[in-house]
């Protein structure tokens, strides 16, 4: 192989590991709170505040899916969270519907909707599986890459 087959080796390597970490933040976030489930005692009535439409597409069909931003308020302050992995099919939630968050007292921001709960744990190990497989891949890149410089 020559340098240049290197250099592509070495860009799609950059590219994944820039997918790795997008992947991983998100990952982080979502475990963190799944990790401090037990110490969310707070529990206030959240609501449907937005309904966030997302357009998906493949090569025979388009269809617009949507997840909602569930507004909950706790001492006076409203809190919003956004629930993009329970995104659904459009017209699957509704503006009235009502969800029970649970948060952690000293921090609001940090909560679960119940609901939610075994969706958010299945999301969280889906993207443990897809950094894993992205590993694969850039270990690979980069082994390429290193071979076609030697």
């Amino acid at each position: 192989m020559d340098k240049s087959m290197g250099i592509i080796f070495l860009v799609i390597f950059l590219i994944l590991a820039a997918l790795f970490y997008a992947v991983w933040r998100n990952y982080q976030k979502m475990n963190r709170v799944l990790n401090q489930a037990h110490n969310l005692n707070g529990n206030a009535e959240g609501t449907v505040k937005e309904l966030v439409t997302v357009y998906r597409r493949n090569r025979s069909f388009r269809w617009k899916n949507e997840y909602p931003v569930i507004a909950y308020n706790v001492n006076g302050q409203t809190y919003e969270t956004a629930l993009a992995f329970a995104e659904k099919r459009a017209g699957s939630y509704d503006m009235n519907d009502r969800y029970t968050v649970c948060y952690l007292p000293e921090d609001p921001t940090v909560c679960i909707v119940e609901e939610f709960r075994s969706k958010m744990q299945s999301n969280t190990k889906q993207k443990l599986v897809g950094m894993v497989v992205l590993v694969f891949f850039m270990i690979n890149m980069l082994f390429a890459a290193i071979t076609s410089f030697i």
